[in-house]
């Protein structure tokens, strides 16, 4: 089930987002398994891969995104409600991000790119059969570039120990209209993930406050001009090999200047005291991607990069982006070796 994702036009001030909490917590299951919907045969229950963690996050229903996770623009979530029942255990609310290069218009539909996970809140416990509020700082992004390119994020939740219940407003006895993602085990920061199932019937109970950012333009801009708070980013999390080059997906989030810099492979978990010069490097790569665009920047692996996938297909290495005049920054990057 894809997320369905809404841009809403720009708000001015603090505004709350997600579900209605007025109904009881009343679902009796875990991350063992999840509901679905069955015409003629009612609901029934579908068993998950790992029972010990799952992340939900909620795309409404039919025809109404009333109640989704969705956020509703670029700015920082500042707080989050959960509603419980009567078990509880620990949980933690995640930031689900999705991609989308499909054509500019009011609704972008799937396909797109879901999820990367760029941040997430403390771990906390909510009180049994309560409202409980955290309070939390996540940046959060819900628009697009001038070029049609958007980044958008939900909110998820992970419930991060085995044979605690849902907190969701179980209706697949009614009429199974609710929709939800749920992921199998709980999603990790700084990982991307697609291992996702579809639950109907089953509302989360989670909403949150959000706040619109505050990023000025600079001297000069016209009025309206939005300015990209991240020029670079990671479009794909896995990247081909081929003829011993990485190929390396990158979107240039601006919708004026060019996005430049060097990219560079590193050895995962280096020494915490090594130098720039003592790590490892298994490719380099200066880039240049015109705004607003998405391109394959092409990495010509080193010796020791070829030998990672020499016996087996895939290998995991850091991905150091460094833009020019802009702060770099480090991800967890999967080489695929190609078929051959």
């Amino acid at each position: 089930m894809a997320l369905t994702v809404a841009f809403a036009p720009a708000a001015q001030a603090q505004q709350s987002f997600g579900a209605d909490l007025n109904r009881p917590a009343n679902a009796t299951f875990g991350c063992e398994s999840y509901p679905v919907f069955v015409p003629l045969f009612g609901p029934t229950s579908v068993g998950l891969p790992d029972p010990r963690s799952c992340t939900w996050t909620s795309a409404g229903t039919f025809g109404n995104l009333a109640e989704t996770a969705n956020v509703p623009g670029d700015g920082t979530v500042t707080q989050v409600r959960v509603r419980t029942g009567p078990t509880t255990g620990p949980m933690q609310v995640v930031i689900l991000r999705s991609l989308s290069d499909a054509p500019t218009q009011e609704t972008l539909p799937a396909p797109s790119q879901c999820c990367q996970i760029p941040t997430a809140s403390q771990v906390f416990v909510p009180a049994p059969n309560a409202v409980t509020t955290i309070p939390v700082n996540l940046p959060v992004q819900a628009s697009r570039n001038a070029q049609g390119i958007g980044t958008f994020d939900a909110l998820g939740l992970s419930i991060l120990a085995p044979g605690v219940s849902i907190p969701a407003h179980d209706t697949t006895a009614q009429d199974g209209g609710s929709l939800s993602n749920v992921f199998s085990p709980a999603v990790a920061v700084g990982t991307q993930n697609v291992n996702r199932n579809g639950a109907k019937g089953v509302q989360l109970l989670l909403n949150a406050d959000w706040s619109p950012a505050t990023v000025s333009a600079p001297a000069g801009s016209p009025t309206g001009v939005s300015v990209a708070t991240r020029p670079i980013m990671l479009g794909n999390r896995v990247a081909r090999v081929s003829s011993g080059n990485a190929l390396v997906d990158l979107i240039c989030n601006t919708d004026a200047a060019a996005c430049r810099g060097t990219l560079r492979l590193l050895r995962r978990r280096a020494p915490a005291r090594a130098t720039a010069t003592a790590a490892v490097v298994y490719g380099k790569r200066n880039y240049r991607i015109p705004a607003g665009k998405r391109s394959t920047v092409k990495v010509k692996l080193t010796r020791r990069g070829r030998a990672l996938l020499r016996k087996r297909k895939t290998a995991k290495v850091q991905l150091r982006i460094a833009p020019k005049g802009a702060r770099a920054v480090t991800r967890t990057l999967t080489l695929r070796r190609a078929k051959r």
